[in-house]
């Protein structure tokens, strides 16, 4: 046990999982079999406070696999890496029973290779629900930084199986053989607040994306129970690209919905990444306009300019100098600097947190990120908002 104990740190789980998967395993039956032999021998009459232990090992192993053969409708998963973004969008085709929970992760398993047993934990970004000609199931989608590992492997499969005219155009799409477990963690709606103030970053936005959904599946069933009135959604990320692909495949069509017509949705995207030479950067809007932004102000106005359609993507660069903020439809602002998150929650709060409004803020990213926005929030609630809740969410595990 003690062995075991030793062989569970943090270094060796985060940089040599499967070692720890498999010294953990043997060691805990080996040191329950040993344990048997020993009381058989000594103290038999002992025996009976070990059976409990082989009965929660074998009650975790069973609940184990009822959950995955309870979430999963069938094993045809499909996984796309967008090569630009750096990101691997999952989709598993799970049960229509399966109740997706904003801020909950699951393990996903990925039966390619020979270690079947391998899983990892991700967070749930978004989920479609069924269709009227296939009601028996409904898919979950996870978004993946590939990294070191499984992740690694699961990008290289992607591109292995996947298509070679796409991988040409930059995004490799792959048939895969895919399941998940879960739900983990501890789920928290968002409906009973009058605002919410997201603070992401980078790969952490499968958080807010969630919740947003969550809200919108919300008002679509119920209008009258939603309280919501505005959603601020500040993400810092080291370039555009993966806003252009979460844009593209989630915020896009969310944007239409009845929700916001009742509801303000803001965006705010952060680009952290220095370039020594930075343009303009246009959205097109339906009318075949864009803005192009001017010097940044706390009251900023877009000049508008008239262009062509983008080739592609939501995003064009023009060389028009040295600019730190830009606006797009729908209220998406493009800002080329690191948020000032103390003032971003400070004037949050001062302006809702007032008439016995409530607001969530809402937290998912790295460690510094994380430390300065619940500093903030400790710092609004010293100053007497009381209203305000806030709810960190694990960038890491």
């Amino acid at each position: 046990m003690v062995f075991a104990c030793c062989f569970s740190i943090l270094p060796i789980r985060k940089y040599a999982y499967d070692l720890f998967i498999l010294i953990h395993i043997a060691f805990a039956i080996l040191f329950l079999i040993g344990m048997w032999y020993h009381l058989k021998l000594t103290v038999p009459v002992y025996l009976n406070f070990l059976y409990p232990c082989f009965a929660l090992w074998g009650v975790d192993r069973f609940a184990r696999i009822a959950k995955i053969c309870f979430a999963n409708a069938s094993l045809a998963g499909s996984a796309s890496y967008n090569k630009e973004a750096d990101l691997i969008r999952v989709q598993i085709p799970v049960r229509s029973a399966f109740c997706p929970r904003p801020g909950t992760y699951y393990f996903i398993y990925v039966l390619h290779g020979l270690k079947p047993w391998e899983s990892h934990p991700f967070t749930l970004s978004t989920w479609q629900n069924e269709d009227s000609s296939q009601r028996s199931q409904r898919s979950a989608t996870f978004l993946i930084k590939p990294q070191k590992g499984a992740t690694a492997r699961l990008r290289d499969l992607v591109l292995k199986k996947g298509n070679a005219q796409d991988a040409k155009s930059g995004s490799s799409v792959a048939k895969l053989r895919l399941i998940v477990e879960g739900p983990y963690g501890n789920a928290h709606s968002l409906e009973h607040y009058h605002s919410v103030l997201f603070i992401i970053g980078g790969y952490g936005v499968t958080v807010a994306l969630s919740h947003i959904q969550a809200l919108h599946e919300s008002f679509s069933s119920d209008e009258g129970s939603l309280n919501i009135r505005r959603v601020h959604l500040v993400w810092a990320l080291r370039d555009e690209a993966l806003f252009d692909d979460v844009y593209k495949n989630e915020l896009q069509a969310w944007l239409t919905s009845p929700l916001w017509e009742r509801a303000e949705f803001i965006i705010d995207i952060y680009v952290t990444r220095s370039h020594k030479s930075i343009g303009v950067k246009e959205h097109n809007n339906n009318s075949g306009e864009s803005f192009r932004g001017q010097m940044c102000s706390s009251n900023f106005k877009a000049e508008k300019v008239e262009a062509p359609p983008p080739a592609g993507g939501i995003f064009t660069t023009k060389g028009l100098g040295m600019v730190t903020k830009t606006t797009m439809k729908g209220n998406i602002s493009l800002l080329r600097h690191r948020p000032a998150i103390s003032d971003i929650v400070l004037e949050a709060v001062q302006t809702w947190c007032v008439q016995g409004e409530h607001m969530a803020l809402v937290s998912c990213g790295p460690a510094t990120l994380a430390d300065d926005t619940r500093a903030a929030a400790v710092s609004a609630l010293s100053q007497g908002y009381d209203g305000l809740d806030f709810w960190p969410e694990s960038f890491d595990w």
